[in-house]
């Protein structure tokens, strides 16, 4: 195949153009990025001892202790809200200035430290209320949490 040389110019600009901006990407998409699966991580093991508390066991269901689970939870916690906290949001877009925003008001209100919150296994396990109106519960404010609650609570019972 034969290019016409009056395109080559155009063509060749395009890709150094492309080129150089390549890897020219803000820092702040790859630290939120990186946040961000720091922030799942700290999300999935609150989940794993919410569930395991909600149970009334000392351990997981593939054996790990929840003791390991707290001491992880919190030694990741400071390292979650440094990341978030060293963001400057102003510099980026709405859609990540919103998730920005919503982790770090998880960080604070449902995130918090639990080493000595996870409590002794023997207590008495009061029977959660599983019969429930999903959609009533998550209109109301934090209702998606409630809910969230209501779930782990019904599920670690059941379990």
């Amino acid at each position: 195949m034969r290019v016409n040389p009056r395109y080559l110019a155009p063509l060749a600009g395009a890709a150094i153009a492309c080129a150089s901006h390549a890897g020219q990407e803000s820092p702040a998409p790859t630290s939120l990025a990186g946040a961000e699966s720091s922030f799942a991580e700290l999300r999935a093991l609150r989940d794993r001892i919410a569930v395991t508390t909600d149970a009334g066991l000392r351990q997981t269901a593939d054996g790990v202790p929840l003791a390991r689970l707290a001491s992880r939870h919190d030694s990741l916690r400071p390292i979650v809200a440094a990341r978030l906290a060293a963001i400057d949001s102003r510099s980026l877009g709405a859609e990540d200035r919103r998730a920005l925003s919503v982790m770090r008001a998880r960080l604070g209100q449902d995130l918090t430290l639990v080493g000595a919150s996870t409590g002794s296994p023997e207590k008495a396990q009061a029977v959660p209320s599983c019969s429930y109106n999903p959609r009533a519960i998550a209109s109301v404010s934090y209702g998606l949490d409630s809910l969230r609650g209501r779930v782990y609570a019904c599920y670690g019972w059941a379990q």
